[in-house]
C-alpha cells in the first residue's frame, strides 16, 4: 500500500481552509458595490460583522450553565456518596423498671443513639407519663414547668444521650402502666426535622402500704370475735388520702369498732401516713350463720389518685362456722366484759370456763388462750397446772387437766391464772393505749369417734389500761433558792398571822385525760388570803361556803410532766394560832383528791394527798420551824 503524502489531519485542514476561500468569494460577489454607487456604505462588511456577534455570546451562555450543571451534578453525586442520611440510625429507647412499688419513687431512662455519620442539633425529648405520675427530679432538668420537655441540643456522629428521670406512679398492684416519649431533631445537612418515638411499661407489682389481719379463723354463730387491722407506711415518703375499706359478709354484724369508720359504712380515711407510721382498725362482732358455712372478710388498702381511688394491697381472711354446743367464757378479775378496765400494777385473775351444751360427751379437750397487746408481764404468768406461757400462748391438756379427758352433757369446769399489768405500761405502736386482748379456745373429740372433732371460740375479751395521773401537793415559807414567799413569824406563834405558799402539780401516764377536778377543804381556822393564785393552766377557785379549793382542767394529755413541764396551781393561806396550838403543827389544807375521766379506758381515775400542816416537810429551809410557839 502506497504511503500518503501529509497525515489525514493536514489534509483536513486544507479542505476546510479551501471552503472558507470559496464561500467568502461567494458573499464577496454578493455584497459587493456597483461603480455608479459609491457614496453607498460598503453593507457587505457591516452585516458580515454584526451576524459574528450573537453567536458568540450563546456559546458563551450555555457554557456557563454547562459548568453549573456539572458542578451540581458533581456535588449531588459526592452527597449521595458520602453524606447519605438514613432516620433509621437515629433511635430513642426507653428503659423502665419490670415492676415497680404503687406510689414508691422509681427511675425511667430514655436514651437518644445517633448511630448516623453525621451530628443531629435541635434534639428535643418529650415525654407523656401514665396517669398516676408524679415527678420528683431529672438529669437533666426539664425544660419546661410541666417536667415533659428536654432540649437536648446536639449530638454528634456515633453519640448518644440518656436523660433520666425519677418519680413514682399511684395505681393498682396489677395494672400495666405506658409512658411514651418522643424525639425531634434535625441532621446537620438538612433543612427540616426528623422524629423517632418509643414507649416503655411497667407492672404495679407491688405497693407502699402493708395490711396485717389478725382475727380468728373459727367462730361460733352468735359470738362475739375480734379482728385486728394493722396498716403500714412502708415507703419513704408521707402518704396522703389514704383508705381502708372493709368488706364483710352479709352474715357478720359489727358491734363495735375502734376508731368509728370516718367516711361511710366500713370506710377509714387516713389523710396522712408519715413513712413508717402504723395504725390499727379493730372491729368487734358476731357472724350469723349454719355451722359448716366459711365467710370471708376482705380488707382493702386505696390511695387517691385524682378524684378516683386507686386499689393497691388486699388481705382476706376466710372464718368457718364451728358448732356452739360446746361453751367457752372468759373472765378477768370476775368481769365477763368485753371489755374491762384496770391499773398498772394490778393483778389479773383469768378464768376460762367450759360448758358441754350438747348431748353428747367430749373427750379429750385442750383448752388454748393467746394473750396479745402490751400490758401483761409474762414473767409473772401463775397457774396451777404447770403450764407454760410462750409467745403469749398457753394451753391445757388432758396430761395438765386430767377432768379435760372427758366431759359429759351439761358438765362445766374452770382453767384459771394469773398475771400482773406492769408498773408502767406503755402502748405498743399499733394500741391506742396500753391494753391487754384475751381470747379462749378448746378443740375436742365429740361422740363415740375420735375422729368427730369439734372446736369453740370464746368472745374476746380485752382488758385496757388506766392512765397513772401523780398528784402532789407541796406548802412552803422559802422556794428552792431560799427566797422568801410566806410572811410573818417562823415558827408560827400564838396571836401572829403566817401566810404560807402551797403548790398542787399533775402529771399524766399514759392516756389523755378529761374533766380533771382536783380538790381540798380548807379548815376553819385557816384563812384563803386570794392572793398569789396562779395556774399553768385550767382554773382554781375558792367556795367561802363550803370552804373547798377546786382546780379544773378540760383536758390532761398523755405523758403531761414524762418530759415534759407537769401542770401546776398555786395560792396563799394564813393561820393565825390560838394558845391550844401551841406545841403542835396547825393543819393548813385537808386531803386532796385528784379525779378525771381516762379517754382510753373510759374509767374514772383518781390520786389523793395527805394533809399538809405547818410542819413544811418539801421545805429545807423552814425544817423544824412548823410547831406553834407562844408569844
Amino acid at each position: 500500500m502506497a504511503r500518503s503524502n501529509g497525515s489525514p489531519r493536514s489534509a483536513r485542514a486544507r479542505q476546510k481552509k479551501d471552503e472558507a476561500e470559496a464561500s467568502n468569494a461567494i458573499i464577496d460577489e454578493i455584497y459587493r458595490n456597483d461603480g455608479d454607487q459609491e457614496d453607498e456604505p460598503p453593507l457587505k462588511t457591516f452585516e458580515r460583522s454584526k451576524e459574528r456577534k450573537l453567536p458568540k455570546r450563546l456559546l458563551i451562555t450555555l457554557g456557563i450553565l454547562l459548568v453549573l450543571v456539572a458542578s451540581t451534578l458533581a456535588g449531588f453525586y459526592t452527597f449521595n456518596k458520602s453524606s447519605h442520611f438514613n432516620e433509621q440510625s437515629v433511635n430513642l429507647g426507653i428503659t423502665a423498671p419490670s415492676s415497680v412499688t404503687s406510689a414508691a419513687p422509681a427511675t425511667y431512662l430514655f436514651t437518644i443513639t445517633n448511630d448516623e455519620t453525621v451530628g443531629i442539633r435541635n434534639v428535643e425529648l418529650s415525654v407523656s407519663a401514665p396517669d398516676g405520675w408524679s415527678y420528683t427530679k431529672s438529669d437533666p432538668a426539664a425544660s419546661d414547668a410541666n417536667n415533659t420537655l428536654w432540649e437536648i441540643g446536639d449530638i454528634p456522629a456515633h453519640g448518644k444521650k440518656v436523660v433520666s428521670v425519677t418519680g413514682a406512679i399511684t395505681g393498682e398492684v396489677g395494672s400495666v402502666v405506658t409512658f411514651n416519649a418522643s424525639v425531634t431533631y434535625r441532621p446537620a445537612n438538612f433543612n427540616y426535622d426528623f422524629a423517632a418515638k418509643a414507649s416503655g411499661s411497667a407492672t404495679i407489682a407491688s405497693s407502699t402500704v402493708t395490711l396485717d389481719l389478725k382475727g380468728p379463723s373459727q367462730a361460733s354463730p352468735g359470738s362475739t370475735v375480734q379482728y385486728m387491722l394493722t396498716y403500714t407506711n412502708t415507703s419513704s415518703n408521707t402518704l396522703n388520702d389514704l383508705r381502708l375499706v372493709a368488706t364483710l359478709p352479709d352474715g357478720f354484724t359489727v358491734k363495735s369498732s375502734d376508731p368509728k369508720p370516718r367516711d361511710g359504712n366500713n370506710v377509714w380515711a387516713v389523710d396522712a401516713l408519715k413513712s413508717g407510721a402504723k395504725g390499727t382498725i379493730t372491729i368487734n362482732g358476731s357472724f350469723n350463720g349454719s355451722v359448716g358455712d366459711a365467710q370471708q372478710l376482705t380488707f382493702d388498702a386505696e390511695l387517691k389518685q385524682g378524684t378516683a381511688f386507686e386499689r393497691q394491697v388486699e388481705t382476706t381472711t376466710v372464718v368457718q362456722l364451728i358448732d356452739s354446743t360446746l361453751n367457752l367464757q372468759v373472765t378477768v378479775n370476775k368481769d365477763k366484759g368485753p371489755v374491762v378496765a384496770a391499773n398498772p400494777g394490778d393483778q389479773l385473775a383469768i378464768e376460762v370456763g367450759y360448758t358441754n351444751a350438747s348431748d353428747l360427751e367430749i373427750t379429750n379437750a385442750t383448752v388454748s388462750v393467746t394473750l396479745s397487746g402490751s400490758a401483761f408481764d409474762a414473767a409473772t404468768f401463775v397457774d396451777d397446772y404447770g403450764a407454760v406461757i410462750k409467745d403469749g400462748k398457753v394451753s391445757w391438756d388432758v396430761k395438765k387437766v386430767p377432768t379435760l379427758a372427758s366431759i359429759d352433757p351439761g358438765t362445766t369446769g374452770t382453767v384459771r391464772f394469773t398475771l400482773k399489768v406492769p408498773a408502767s405500761p406503755t402502748a405498743a405502736k399499733n394500741e391506742t393505749g396500753p391494753q391487754l386482748n384475751v381470747q379462749a379456745s378448746i378443740a375436742a373429740s365429740s361422740g363415740a369417734s375420735a375422729d368427730s372433732s369439734i372446736k369453740a371460740m370464746s368472745d374476746a375479751m380485752t382488758v385496757k389500761i388506766n392512765s397513772n395521773p401523780t398528784l402532789a401537793v407541796v406548802a412552803r415559807y422559802y422556794d428552792a433558792q431560799g427566797a422568801t414567799l410566806g410572811a410573818g413569824p417562823l415558827p408560827p406563834t400564838v396571836g401572829k398571822t403566817t401566810t404560807y405558799r402551797v403548790v398542787w402539780s399533775a402529771t399524766n401516764s399514759t392516756n389523755d385525760l378529761s374533766t380533771m377536778t382536783v380538790t381540798a377543804s380548807v379548815p376553819s381556822t385557816v384563812f384563803w388570803t386570794g392572793k398569789n393564785v396562779a395556774a399553768s393552766a385550767g382554773s382554781v377557785s375558792f367556795d367561802t361556803t363550803q370552804r373547798q379549793i377546786t382546780w379544773t382542767l378540760n383536758r390532761l394529755p398523755a405523758g403531761v410532766g414524762q418530759g415534759s413541764a407537769a401542770v401546776t396551781v398555786s395560792f396563799e393561806l394564813s393561820v393565825t394560832p390560838g394558845l391550844s396550838d401551841v406545841g403542835t403543827a396547825v393543819q393548813l389544807l385537808g386531803a386532796t383528791t385528784f379525779s378525771a375521766t381516762d379517754g382510753f379506758t373510759g374509767a374514772t381515775v383518781k390520786a389523793t394527798h395527805d394533809p399538809v400542816t405547818t410542819d413544811l416537810t418539801d421545805d429545807p429551809t423552814a425544817t423544824s420551824k412548823g410547831i406553834v410557839v407562844g408569844q
